[in-house]
C-alpha cells in the first residue's frame, strides 16, 4: 500500500494481513509525514549534524546497563556522535509509540547494530548513571541545547550505522521509503524505495 501526504514522500508500506488495520496504517502514516514535515523546517533552521565519531567505551567499563556492559565485554565498542542543538528533537513523537529517535533507530539497525540511544531518553532506567551521562556529554562537548546519539556494536557496523543515522539527519523530511507495519497501526523502517 502506498501513501503520501502533500508534504510528504511516497512511502510504501508492507506487512498487514489484518484489513480492519488499514484505515489505522493509513492515518498513522499520515500523522509521521506530518511530523517528520514539521521536524525537518526546525532541522533546516539548525542545519546539518557533522558525523564526527567518538568512541565512548571507557566512559562505560563500569556501567550498570546490562546490554551495554555485555557489549563491551564481547569486544564491542560504544561510539557516539553530537547532535548540535538536538535536545528535545530526538523525543519528538511522530506516531504512537515512536519517536523521531526511534525513527533513527531504524535506520541504525538496517545497518548492522541493534538501534541507538539518544540524550533525550531517560538513559538512567538502562542502567546508564548520571556520571556517565554526563561524561559522555562532556567528551562529546554538548551543551545544554545539544544531543547526543549513542550505539554499540563493532567498531566498523558501529561507525557504519552512525553514519547512516547522520546522513538521514542531513536529509531534513520524508523519504521515498519502504516500511514494515507494526501490529499497533504504527510502521518503522524497512529499507530505501529502489530508484
Amino acid at each position: 500500500m502506498n501513501i503520501s501526504i502533500p508534504e510528504g514522500a511516497r512511502v510504501e508500506i508492507k506487512g498487514t494481513q489484518e484489513l480492519e488495520l488499514i484505515p489505522t496504517l493509513v492515518d498513522n502514516e499520515a500523522t509521521r509525514q506530518h511530523a517528520m514535515a514539521e521536524i525537518a523546517k526546525k532541522q533546516r533552521k539548525i542545519g546539518g549534524i557533522v558525523p564526527l565519531i567518538t568512541d565512548v567505551s571507557d566512559i562505560l567499563t563500569q556501567t550498570a546497563c546490562k546490554f551495554a556492559a555485555k557489549a563491551l565485554a564481547e569486544g564491542k565498542f560504544a561510539i557516539a556522535i553530537k547532535a548540535k542543538e538536538y535536545a528535545g528533537l530526538l523525543g519528538t513523537e511522530i506516531q504512537p509509540e515512536r519517536r523521531f529517535g526511534t525513527e533513527l533507530s531504524d535506520y541504525a539497525k538496517f545497518y548492522g547494530t541493534t538501534g541507538i540511544l539518544h540524550s533525550d531518553e531517560n538513559l538512567v532506567k538502562y542502567g546508564f548513571s548520571e556520571n556517565e551521562i554526563a561524561e559522555i556529554r562532556r567528551r562529546l562537548d554538548c551543551l545544554e541545547r545539544d544531543a547526543f546519539i549513542l550505539t554499540l556494536g563493532t567498531q566498523k557496523n558501529a561507525a557504519l550505522a552512525l553514519e547512516k543515522v547522520v546522513e538521514r539527519i542531513n536529509q531534513p523530511g520524508v523519504l521515498e521509503e519502504t516500511r514494515r507495519a507494526l501490529p499497533n497501526g504504527s510502521n518503522s523502517f524497512l529499507r530505501p524505495l529502489p530508484g
